[in-house]
């Protein structure tokens, strides 16, 4: 009597992974223990378990399903089925190899930050015992390494509070336990970051601050370059700041649409310096004569004010408009920023302000000045009193005198064969209106030396 072969259709997905499959054909599912570690079928894994596997794990799980492949076409004759799963689920694992090695090879992004980066992903959450226990940190700037000081750190949800010192660094005495969100405010730069407070651990976070996109514009210029500044403490051109033209500042919409705004030395190569034939900076154009209608082009910027000798594919700018655009944007709020050779804008504007010698560019080139620092606020962050400041370009501008209501934050003197000055402002500021504008004699190219930088960094959070 011959041999009866009952007809089933056999599943070989639905076999342990490890089992001898060419045994399970002849006996049904067979009878033999897995070999090494039992796995779970590709179908109970799922695409996203299989990705979470070894190196090692897929590979025999491919060797296995090769098999599988080979009993389903012979010893079981054409099954199509069965044949496709093998070759489909043999195809998600080739794919989840190379995620494996693609992942093992892949490094973390690098964190920023003294103590453990600031708003980086916490992928891996430590495991601790929540309780309230301290919290401290520092407030940076993007690049993670400049400090700001004077920022207003909270813990919103609790109503906890505190400020910054004039390192950047900060201090809760006691934090509830858990995830917290933390904010840093420091004028328009704001950060966040979350902070897991474990007891008895020493619980650290920096916040990083940044300003919201395009609140920073900055105008070139020939010898300045305090873009460089701001790349340097990690701003993004673009995105934290944007680099405009001297030709944007006839636009009061556009540049009314900025916090800050920066004016670098030449800013503008065809408006003549003060002193030149019917200089506009006359007792007449005072803060109340500037933002009325009267003020016109024949009024701040006749016909003697703009140079003829610049670029002939310049067009000269309406230098009345840029004044007047100039004196709303810093009424309104804005901060201004200006230095060495765009005096102009100040001294035509503000002519109250500051004052400067009949020919300002009268400054000593390759001239190195042990300044000293009169502010208070700003000695305490430079942690000195005096700084080093060098001018290595000649005829760089000298105030000679300050108006009701100027603040001078840096003073030092020079002497040369020709001409001497003595106490001189080299960093001034005043308030207008809701504004403020900063003037420095000094820029920011070769002179910036880490006295300056310092500085700088200073003035970028305290315009």
């Amino acid at each position: 009597m011959g041999t009866h072969r009952t007809e089933r259709t056999l599943d070989l997905m639905e076999i342990p992974w490890g089992v001898n499959r060419a045994r399970a054909v002849g006996d049904g599912f067979g009878t033999r223990g897995s070999v090494g570690r039992r796995m779970p079928a590709a179908s109970q894994v799922g695409v996203m378990g299989i990705a979470k596997l070894t190196v090692g794990q897929i590979l025999f799980m491919m060797f296995d399903i090769r098999s599988d492949i080979t009993v389903q076409a012979g010893a079981l004759g054409p099954t199509t089925e069965g044949l496709m799963r093998g070759l489909a689920t043999l195809g998600a694992l080739i794919l989840a190899l190379f995620g494996a090695i693609g992942c093992s090879c892949g490094g973390e992004e690098e964190s920023t930050g003294r103590f453990g980066g600031a708003n980086e992903e916490e992928n891996v959450v430590p495991q601790c015992d929540y309780g309230d226990a301290p919290l401290q940190g520092f407030v940076l700037a993007p690049d993670g390494e400049t400090h700001v000081g004077g920022a207003t750190v909270e813990v919103p949800e609790l109503g906890l509070e505190t400020m910054s010192d004039v390192e950047g660094y900060y201090s809760f005495e006691s934090v509830e336990g858990g995830f917290q969100q933390l904010t840093a405010r420091k004028g328009e730069y704001v950060g966040d970051a979350s902070a897991q407070i474990c007891a008895g651990e020493d619980n650290k976070k920096d916040v990083i601050v940044r300003p919201p996109p395009h609140t920073i514009a900055v105008v070139p210029g020939d010898y300045d370059t305090v873009q460089e500044v701001l790349k340097g403490m990690g701003f993004v051109e673009g995105t934290d700041f944007d680099m405009l033209t001297p030709t944007d500042l006839e636009d009061e919409a556009k540049i009314g649409t900025y916090t800050y705004l920066f004016l670098n030395c030449t800013a503008d190569p065809n408006v003549e310096p003060a002193g030149s034939d019917d200089d506009v900076a006359d007792d007449d154009t005072v803060d109340d004569d500037v933002a009325d209608d009267d003020v016109t082009d024949d009024d701040m910027a006749d016909d003697d004010t703009v140079a003829t000798s610049g670029a002939s594919d310049i067009e000269p700018l309406d230098v009345g408009m840029v004044n007047e655009n100039l004196f709303n944007f810093v009424q309104a709020g804005g901060r201004l920023y200006a230095s060495d050779w765009s005096f102009e804008y100040v001294e035509y504007v503000w002519p109250d302000a500051i004052s400067f010698p009949f020919d300002p560019k009268i400054g000593p080139g390759s001239y190195e000045i042990l300044a000293d620092v009169v502010d208070a606020d700003l000695a305490e962050h430079l942690g000195k009193t005096q700084i080093e400041i060098y001018f290595d370009l000649p005829i760089w501008v000298v105030m000679d005198g300050v108006g009701e209501g100027t603040s001078v934050l840096v003073r030092g003197s020079f002497a040369t064969e020709f001409v001497s000055f003595t106490d001189i402002p080299l960093l001034a500021r005043f308030d207008a209106g809701e504004g403020r504008v900063t003037y420095t004699s000094f820029h920011n190219e070769a002179q910036v030396t880490d006295d300056v930088y310092r500085l700088l960094s200073y003035l970028m959070f305290n315009l």
